[in-house]
């Protein structure tokens, strides 16, 4: 996962990875933490408000986050009602109507939402609305949002490739090769990856910030 080019720790882009870590330290500092309770919930509650703001601050462009607060109230209430009542099914119902709601904004403008956030220098990218239109079989991502490709083409298998000879990969697993340039890295090293990928064979679509090609050899 950390096989690319960009300082994906230094950025914090995935600190996913460290997701088992974050997990192993909690249950370790879960005992002592009882011992300071009012401390542990003060650290709590601040870790989560600041979660909460730097969340909606990333996806406020998004007009379907606008409804995530007055979901979270709602989601609150149906808890402290489960509660007093002592009663499970309040929320089973809430967690299944978020689900629906959530499924349903999610749905309604991808397009626009990726155009928006994905930009690169103020260029929005055009190849998502590429693969929306074309839906290719199988592609291969330098730089590509792997999962907003499965919302736009849920039928299109993807896998990540590698800076390191990536046409010849492309090429050895029978995918399209699709680059794009990314704000975390800079211009020379973002035009040194288009370049590659429009070298790489058969050039099927190209913007100011993608480029999609058929490599050589691809059955």
């Amino acid at each position: 996962g950390y096989a690319t080019s960009v300082a994906q720790l230094a950025t914090g882009a995935s600190l996913r990875f460290a997701a088992p870590a974050i997990a192993l330290g909690a249950v370790l500092l879960a005992l002592p933490a009882r011992r300071f309770t009012v401390v542990a919930t003060t650290l709590l509650a601040a870790s989560t408000l600041f979660g909460i703001w730097y969340i909606l601050a990333i996806f406020w462009n998004d007009g379907g986050t606008h409804v995530a607060i007055p979901v979270a109230v709602l989601a609150v209430a149906f808890a402290v009602a489960a509660r007093l009542a002592r009663v499970g099914w309040p929320n089973a119902l809430a967690f299944a109507m978020a689900v629906v709601a959530a499924t349903h904004l999610a749905a309604r403008h991808p397009l626009d939402y990726y155009a928006d956030a994905l930009r690169v220098g103020g260029v929005a990218p055009g190849v998502f609305a590429w693969i929306d239109r074309a839906k290719p079989r199988a592609i291969g991502g330098l730089g590509l949002r792997l999962g907003v490709v499965t919302v736009l083409s849920p039928a299109t298998r993807t896998l990540d490739l590698v800076d390191v000879a990536p046409c010849a990969q492309a090429a050895r697993d029978g995918v399209l090769l699709v680059a794009v340039a990314q704000s975390d890295r800079s211009n020379a090293s973002n035009a040194q990856r288009l370049r590659i990928a429009r070298s790489c064979g058969h050039l099927v679509y190209a913007d100011a910030i993608g480029v999609v090609t058929a490599p050589n050899g691809l059955p």
